[in-house]
């Protein structure tokens, strides 16, 4: 009868020490769990402070920001196992929780998915307004200096006439290859609208848009085409000029 009993008692101890097992293992599981979650989210904050003070910047530091947002684009890819790991978590303590425990599970899941994918959305569009702004900087700089060049051609006064048909062309060139910004122009601006991304001159502190800017140049274009006509018509003055002021005989 005894040695019954002990077994009986033996065996309702191990089973007890085995729950507490599992329930030591649970608790665990779950504290780590919330310490990797608290630890994601710090992250995602400091993440987001970090687009947060990128959102204004002046168009001499595209470039430096654009290698800031590709070294957080690297941390976030580098930060995506984790994050799909607690997301699987998520979901399967969720299918074996108390309704209590799926509200609080629900809340943190809800603000970390959101965190995370404001932080992806953010990245891809600052960095492509941004690769978008150096590659037009970049035309628009080439642009300014080869009609820098042209006016300074344009202001010889002994420039011949064939030498201005060949401005005029190069002119229209000109025009068309900036023509391709043009295309893009309302598709660019409404993305740096919705990426809530600001770019700015330093010098005047103004807000710059691709549509403005483009404008400005076609503005110039319009400028010295007006000037070639300018000097067509000195061409024409002067050829009549010396024709009237030949000798006859």
């Amino acid at each position: 009868m005894e040695d019954v009993v002990k077994t009986k008692y033996e065996k309702a101890a191990a089973d007890a020490s085995e729950r507490q097992n599992m329930l030591n293992g649970a608790l665990r599981h779950r504290q780590n769990f919330y310490s990797s979650i608290g630890e994601f989210e710090k992250w995602i904050k400091k993440t987001q402070q970090k687009l947060d003070t990128s959102s204004e910047i002046y168009s001499d530091e595209v470039g430096e920001t654009l290698a800031k947002l590709k070294s957080l684009q690297k941390e976030c890819d580098e930060n995506e196992p984790t994050f799909e790991q607690l997301c699987a978590e998520f979901k399967k303590l969720l299918a074996n929780c108390n309704d209590d425990e799926a509200v609080i599970l629900r809340d943190k899941f809800d603000r970390v998915m959101g965190g995370y994918t404001k932080i992806e959305d953010t990245l891809k569009s600052h960095k492509e307004v941004c690769e978008k702004w150096d590659q037009y900087q970049s035309s628009h700089k080439d642009a300014q200096a080869r009609l820098k060049t042209l006016q300074a051609k344009l202001e010889n006064p002994n420039i011949k006439e064939d030498e201005v048909a060949e401005i005029k062309e190069e002119v229209k060139s000109l025009r068309a290859e900036m023509g391709e910004w043009d295309n893009q122009v309302d598709a660019l601006d409404e993305l740096m609208a919705t990426s809530q991304l600001t770019i700015k001159d330093r010098a005047t502190q103004r807000t710059l848009h691709f549509g403005i800017e483009l404008q400005a140049l076609d503005s110039l274009c319009d400028f010295y085409r007006s000037t070639q006509k300018c000097t067509r018509l000195v061409f024409c003055f002067n050829s009549l000029y010396k024709i009237h002021l030949m000798p006859s005989f």
